[in-house]
C-alpha cells in the first residue's frame, strides 16, 4: 500500500488538481469549492442528527455557502452559539449552508466549534416539526449584486412543501446591513411559505419604528457581540508603518486610485496592505502591528472597531445609516465624505505620528464608547427576548394583533 501511495497521489492547489502517476504530474483545473463540498459531505454524513429529528421544535441558522471571512458571518455564528446556550437542550439549534450545490462542514477562518450541515440534511430534520425558526441573513434572501432572489428561488418544490407543512414556521431575516435588506416585494414572496416573518437588526440607527413600518414585519434588535477582549494580548504601543485597506469597494469611489495617487505618493514610507484571504486571528495580528486600518464599508464596522481592541486606530467615512449619531464626526479619524478623507487623511496620519499621546487617547475614548454601545449582557438579553417573541417594534397596522405564541425557553 505504501508503494502504491508513492506511485499515485492527488493534491489540490488553488483551483487545480495535481495528479501524480509514476512521478509524472498532470495538472488539471478543478474547482476548490467543488472539492471542499465533496469533503464536507463526507463529514456531514457522519453527523448524528437523531436528537434533532426527534425534537418537536428547532432553530436553524442559514449561512452563505461561499464567503466565509466577513463580519456578517462572524456575527451570525455568534448568534447561533448564544442561541444554543439559551435554548438547548429543550430546543436544538443547527446551522446550515444555503440550498444549492456547494457546502462546507466547518468555518476555519475564526474561532468556533459549530458543525455545519447542508440544506438537504435540514429538510430531512425539519419534516413533521411543530415549530421551526429559520434565521436567514439579508444577503441570502436577495443578492446584493443584481437584486435577484436567492433563498426562495433555490428551494425545490419538495422543499417548499416541507416548509409549508410546518404549523409554526418563522422566517427571521437577519438584517445586519440595512442597505442590503431585500425589497418588500421579495419579502412578501416569502409569505408563500409562512405569514410569520420578522427581522432582527445589528445597529441602533435602523432599529426603529420607521424601518419596522417600511418592511411591514416585526423588528427586534439583536445588536452585535464583538468578543474582542480575547485579543488584548496583541496590544502594543510599538506600531509599524503599515496601513491596512478593507476589501470593500464603494460604488462611487475608486479605492485603488486613492491608494496609488494619495497614500503611496504622499506616504512613501508606509506599506499599504489589503486584507485578503486571512483568518480572523491573522487579521488581528496584522492590525495590532499597523498604524491605521481604513474602512471602505459601512464605516461603523469591524475595520473601524476591531483595531481599537488591539490598541490601533481605524479610519472611516461617516455613514448616517450605521453610526449612532453625528457626534462621531468630532474625531479626527472620522470623515464627512470620501472627498474629506482624500483631503485630510495624510495630514492626520502625520499628525498622529508626531502626537502619539493623542493617538492612543483617541483609541481609548472610542473603545469606551464602543463597549457601551455593544454591551454583551444586553446582547444576550436581546436574543432571549426574541425567542420569547417580545419584539421591540411591530408594524403600525398590526399593533392590535399582539405577539404570537411564545417559544418555550
Amino acid at each position: 500500500m505504501k508503494l502504491f501511495k508513492n506511485l499515485f497521489s492527488i493534491k489540490y492547489e488553488n483551483e487545480h488538481r495535481v495528479l501524480s502517476i509514476l512521478g509524472i504530474k498532470i495538472k488539471t483545473k478543478y474547482s476548490f469549492i467543488k472539492h471542499e463540498t465533496e469533503m464536507a459531505i463526507k463529514k456531514q454524513n457522519l453527523y448524528d442528527l437523531t436528537n434533532y429529528k426527534n425534537a418537536n421544535k428547532i432553530v436553524v441558522f442559514v449561512v452563505v455557502d461561499i464567503c466565509k471571512m466577513c463580519g456578517g458571518q462572524m456575527s451570525l455564528f455568534s448568534l447561533c452559539e448564544h442561541s444554543k446556550k439559551i435554548l438547548e437542550p429543550e430546543i436544538p439549534v443547527l446551522i446550515t449552508t444555503m440550498p444549492g450545490k456547494y457546502t462546507y462542514a466547518h468555518n476555519d477562518y475564526f474561532e468556533n466549534d459549530l458543525n455545519i450541515c447542508r440544506w438537504e440534511q435540514i429538510i430531512d430534520v425539519i419534516k413533521n416539526k411543530e415549530q421551526v425558526i429559520l434565521h436567514i441573513p439579508e444577503v441570502n434572501i436577495m443578492s446584493p449584486f443584481d437584486g435577484s432572489e436567492t433563498f426562495y428561488n433555490r428551494l425545490t418544490e419538495q422543499d417548499k412543501d416541507v416548509l409549508r407543512s410546518i404549523p409554526d414556521l418563522q422566517i427571521n431575516i437577519v438584517n445586519q446591513q440595512i442597505e442590503r435588506m431585500p425589497d418588500v416585494k421579495i419579502i412578501n414572496n416569502l409569505r408563500n411559505l409562512t405569514s410569520n416573518i420578522t427581522q432582527t437588526t445589528a445597529h441602533d440607527r435602523y432599529s426603529t419604528q420607521e424601518i419596522c413600518n417600511k418592511f411591514g414585519i416585526p423588528l427586534h434588535k439583536f445588536s452585535v457581540n464583538l468578543d474582542l477582549l480575547r485579543y488584548d494580548y496583541l496590544s502594543s504601543e510599538s506600531k509599524e508603518k503599515k496601513i491596512i485597506i478593507s476589501p470593500d469597494r464603494p460604488l462611487y469611489f475608486n479605492v485603488e486610485k486613492f491608494v496609488n495617487n494619495i497614500l503611496r505618493k504622499r506616504l512613501p514610507d508606509y506599506q499599504i496592505i489589503y486584507f485578503y484571504r486571512m483568518s480572523f486571528t491573522q487579521c488581528m495580528e496584522l492590525t495590532a502591528k499597523s498604524f491605521m486600518t481604513i474602512s471602505f464599508g459601512e464605516g461603523m464596522d469591524g475595520y473601524l472597531i476591531h483595531p481599537l481592541f488591539v490598541n490601533s486606530l481605524g479610519g472611516a467615512v461617516y455613514n448616517e445609516k450605521f453610526f449612532p449619531d453625528k457626534s462621531w464626526l468630532k474625531y479626527r479619524n472620522i470623515y464627512e465624505s470620501y472627498e474629506d478623507l482624500c483631503e485630510k487623511i495624510v495630514d492626520d496620519i502625520r499628525y498622529f505620528e508626531e502626537n502619539p499621546d493623542e493617538y492612543y487617547s483617541l483609541i481609548q475614548k472610542q473603545k469606551e464608547q464602543i463597549m457601551k454601545i455593544y454591551n454583551i449582557e444586553e446582547y444576550k438579553d436581546n436574543i432571549k427576548r426574541f425567542y420569547l417573541r417580545q419584539y421591540d417594534y411591530y408594524p403600525d397596522t398590526e399593533k392590535s394583533s399582539g405577539a404570537l405564541n411564545e417559544v418555550t425557553v
